[in-house]
């Protein structure tokens, strides 16, 4: 984080705002000749200056979900009632039965979509009482900033006190990879600093920051409850359990949300309540790799789908059966299952789009990929089923709200259209996916989705479209932060620059990257063995793109076959898109009479 004087920081947020960068100013929270100045300051560079109080420190409401934000978004606009902001994302996860949670992500795209009429044109966002705010607050925070910095709008932050040694800007770092700057200057008129907050507390608190989607709270609240609780696994603690299970799962704790399934079936007295425990306990047994624990569950959830009680219960017990035999499955239920919920009528959204998504999936992982370019149009109409299934899982999950698992299937999505033969879509979905990834904070997706759009502008011939993505990628982070991002990073980077140089005319150049891409990807630690095994399959396409560009066509079509050997034996993720992208060369290159200069596409 940058320490400097408010003029320079002034300029620092001025460039940003004229850049549509996100930023993040921390100022002293009493220093209102410093406020006054700013407010000034903007009147007279056009930029609108609007200030929302944030938390009230006189009046905190504990165990609120997002309270920080109905305060902001209260000040905003007064006559809006306060329950209403969250309402979208009360309503999209009603349903009784389903394992899913609302997460931070979502509440913020609920929140931007109605925060960002409010806030338009060259815009800076005051705020106060961020020393209040929680962690899921300032997950929101770091969402909310990237997007409204893509539109003009930077955001300062007044800080009335530092906490602790954790302290505020610690916390504001852990937002992701949000650029932040603090101002120097003293507070004019300090007050005295308010108690260190406390997060809500109590099991009821923890169900209902859960169910609003303030997941990392809600963990933290549960997890203490339970452990002070003489009695933790009474009969009448399950939907504690429950909920503890589901938030955990959301927020990468695997073990912990294993523990608290198990927990939650055991202490259910409600059948409902039984299986939906045993639905979360199946989704983190297959994150987890357990595939005969999981094959029993699902066997149990097969037996028990005719006697469902209601028709909504039956069809996620049909999906229940279907997880169960998604590693094992001898008896060949696993697509059978997916297919009567896909075909079936009034099946519950969140159970239906899942299922569209996991036939798209065993789909593309029970083919072997093209293997020559005379199977590429079998391969399209592979990729052609699965990506009508992706379109409408991605359909069901954006009109639940469930922004976090649509952002991924979008970025899968592109790369499906592209293999099916509908390289326009397929670009256009990997470029919102990108710019969402921004603002999720998924900086190695983003770079993933640029990567794939750039390689398939450059195939089109789209310099200009191709250049512009690639530099929206750059800008919105450091090279420091690029570098710290790992190592796949540094090769969808390069692999992007050389399809650029291809597309520029530049062969050398594009030798040059492509014979880097190569080498680095070699040099990757075996925990990256897939990606490092896609990234030299896309080394030696380039290879043969320059060839091309050159006019050897003998070389580019041996470079192009290599490739393409190379992508059969890929993993079953890459294959399919390997594999196309190899034969369209060598079917290309063979009808081509390549003269030197020619663009390969």
């Amino acid at each position: 984080m940058r320490s400097l004087e408010p003029q320079a920081a002034w300029t620092l947020l001025h460039e940003a705002i004229r850049r549509r960068a996100p930023l993040v100013v921390l100022a002293p929270g009493g220093a209102a000749p410093l406020a006054a100045a700013w407010r000034g300051a903007a009147r007279e560079a056009g930029v609108a200056w609007i200030e929302a109080p944030g938390v009230d420190a006189s009046a905190p409401r504990p165990g609120e979900p997002f309270g920080f934000w109905l305060d902001c978004a209260g000040a905003l606009d007064p006559a809006r009632p306060r329950a209403s902001w969250l309402e979208p994302v009360r309503r999209v996860y009603s349903d009784p039965c389903g394992p899913m949670l609302p997460d931070g992500n979502a509440v913020a795209f609920a929140l931007l979509g109605q925060l960002s009429p409010l806030l338009r044109g060259p815009s800076v966002l005051a705020l106060r009482g961020l020393e209040r705010a929680t962690d899921d607050d300032l997950v929101v925070l770091g969402f909310l900033a990237r997007a409204l910095g893509a539109a003009g709008v930077v955001l300062v932050v007044f800080d009335e006190a530092p906490r602790d040694d954790a302290g505020i800007e610690r916390r504001l770092s852990r937002a992701g990879d949000l650029p932040l700057a603090r101002i120097d200057a003293p507070a004019a008129s300090p007050r005295p600093a308010p108690p260190p907050y406390r997060g809500p507390e109590g099991e009821a608190a923890g169900v209902a920051l859960c169910a609003a989607g303030a997941l990392h709270a809600g963990v933290a609240a549960l997890s203490e409850a339970l452990a002070a609780a003489p009695e933790p696994h009474a009969p009448g603690r399950a939907e504690v359990w429950l909920h503890l299970a589901m938030a955990a799962l959301q927020t990468h704790a695997p073990e912990v949300a294993l523990r608290a399934a198990r927990s939650a079936r055991a202490a259910a007295a409600v059948p409902s309540v039984r299986r939906r425990a045993r639905r979360v306990h199946m989704a983190a047994l297959r994150q987890a790799g357990q595939a005969e624990a999981l094959r029993e569950l699902g066997l149990a959830a097969y037996a028990e789908r005719e006697a469902a009680p209601d028709a909504a219960e039956r069809w996620w017990l049909h999906l229940d059966a279907a997880l169960g035999c998604s590693m094992l499955d001898p008896e060949g239920r696993h697509e059978v299952l997916l297919d009567v919920i896909v075909a079936g009528r009034d099946v519950p959204e969140g159970c239906r789009a899942t299922a569209h998504l996991w036939k798209a999936a065993h789909v593309f992982v029970h083919g072997r990929g093209a293997a020559s370019a005379a199977t590429l149009v079998a391969e399209r109409e592979r990729a052609a089923e699965a990506a009508a299934l992706q379109e409408r899982g991605l359909a069901g999950l954006e009109a639940m709200g469930d922004v976090t698992r649509a952002l991924f299937v979008r970025a899968r999505l592109g790369a499906t259209l592209e293999i099916a033969g509908r390289p326009a879509d397929a670009i256009a979905h990997l470029e919102v996916a990108a710019e969402r990834a921004r603002w999720c904070g998924e900086r190695a997706l983003a770079a993933l989705a640029t990567a794939e759009a750039v390689t398939t502008c450059a195939a089109l011939g789209e310099r200009a479209r191709a250049e512009s993505l690639f530099a929206r990628e750059r800008a919105a982070s450091s090279p420091g932060e690029r570098a710290g991002e790992g190592p796949r990073r540094v090769l969808l980077e390069r692999r992007a620059r050389a399809h650029l140089a291809i597309a520029r005319g530049a062969p050398r150049e594009a030798r040059r990257e492509a014979e880097a891409l190569l080498a680095e990807a070699r040099g990757l630690p075996p925990q990256h063995a897939q990606a490092a095994f896609a990234e030299c399959c896309e080394a030696v396409y380039l290879l043969a793109d320059a060839a091309a560009l050159e006019g050897d066509g003998e070389a580019a079509r041996a470079l192009a076959g290599a490739g393409l050997r190379l992508a059969a034996d890929a993993g079953p993720e890459d294959r399919p898109r390997l594999c196309a992208r190899g034969a369209l060369r060598v079917a290309r290159l063979v009808k081509w009479n390549v003269r030197a200069g020619d663009h390969p596409a």
